[in-house]
């Protein structure tokens, strides 16, 4: 049986990484037809590497082609990053080599698959998509 690799790095956004509890918040998820996923809530500026601010930016974060999505509480999460890895400092992270990427590899329409792990204030989302799509609102608040 052979030994299954995994790779991961942080995800770079425009505000950079984003690290701690707090960094990143969920207010809605929503999962529509088409293999479409979208998570909408806040970063903490105050928690991201280049932000100019401390404060919190409203997001929108849209996952296409979703072939793969696992929630979790945070503190039930008992997956570990593999040896090595658990000193990126990023809530989001992507998986460049994993068990299920190599799976996807086998099937000619998931060959272009990308295995993401974000980490919020309240659970671990898990999707692995064919691509993603960020959008920052910076002007917006939470009460709009």
């Amino acid at each position: 049986m052979s030994e299954q690799k995994s790779e991961i790095e942080a995800v770079i956004t425009p505000l950079g990484y984003l690290y701690g509890r707090d960094a990143i918040y969920v207010d809605k998820l929503y999962y529509g037809l088409g293999r479409r996923m979208t998570l909408a809530g806040e970063f903490n500026g105050a928690l991201a590497s280049k932000s100019e601010s401390d404060d919190f930016v409203m997001y929108t974060l849209r996952f296409e082609g979703v072939f793969y999505f696992n929630m979790v509480e945070l503190d039930l999460y008992s997956d570990q990053l593999p040896p090595g890895q658990s000193d990126i400092k990023s809530n989001w992270l992507e998986y460049r080599q994993s068990p299920l990427l190599e799976r996807a590899q086998q099937n000619q329409e998931l060959k272009e698959l990308r295995h993401f792990i974000l980490f919020t204030y309240d659970d671990v989302f898990e999707i692995a998509c064919q691509r993603y799509e960020l959008e920052l609102h910076p002007n917006k608040s939470n009460a709009e």
